[in-house]
């Protein structure tokens, strides 16, 4: 009888842990997500369901050589800080899976690295 509080206390701990580390990876997907909506729009994306970031990011590229056109220049310097912030959440997101504990609970629920 004297192990069963003991045992009750630990799996109520590791379902909250889990529950956060849940929630803190659907966060962090979701502001990466935002970004890129935000990113395709700026760009004028032609499929903006397809949130790909390589071609979100060979878009922007694009547009960033394109330096004559003055509406090129303009969607470059606003799409420049949703590009930096996708690729701060990207890494953000890929490194918190990488960590021990998150790591774990990741494979179990089957989330992948972007």
């Amino acid at each position: 009888m004297g192990f069963v509080p003991i045992f009750l206390t630990l799996s109520g701990f590791l379902f909250l842990f889990v529950m956060v580390v849940t929630q803190t990876f659907k966060a962090k997907l979701k502001q990466y997500q935002n970004s890129l909506d935000h990113l395709a729009q700026i760009l004028d994306s032609k499929d903006s369901s397809s949130r790909d970031f390589s071609e979100l990011e060979a878009n922007f590229l694009l547009q960033k050589q394109n330096q004559t056109d003055p509406v090129a220049v303009d969607k470059v310097n606003r799409a420049r800080p949703h590009l930096q912030s996708a690729k701060r959440l990207k890494m953000e997101y890929n490194r918190l899976i990488k960590t021990k504990p998150y790591q774990f609970i990741a494979k179990v629920i089957g989330y992948t690295p972007i």
